[in-house]
């Protein structure tokens, strides 16, 4: 499951509800599958977990 993720490149932050949406999209336009691989669909920036760093855990 998607949780929130933040692109630290862009300064953007997805929220939960968008991302299944914007996933979605990108790959019937694009064929892109950054979003599931944790790579800003921008920037090509590795994505933060934001719900994993409230958590304490670090991003990978």
């Amino acid at each position: 499951m998607l949780t929130r993720m933040y692109c630290p490149k862009c300064e953007k932050t997805v929220k939960r509800e968008r991302l299944e949406e914007i996933r979605k999209e990108l790959k019937d336009r694009f064929e892109s599958t950054s979003l599931d691989e944790g790579i800003c669909p921008v920037c090509g920036t590795s994505l933060i977990d934001v719900s994993k760093r409230q958590e304490g855990q670090s991003a990978p």
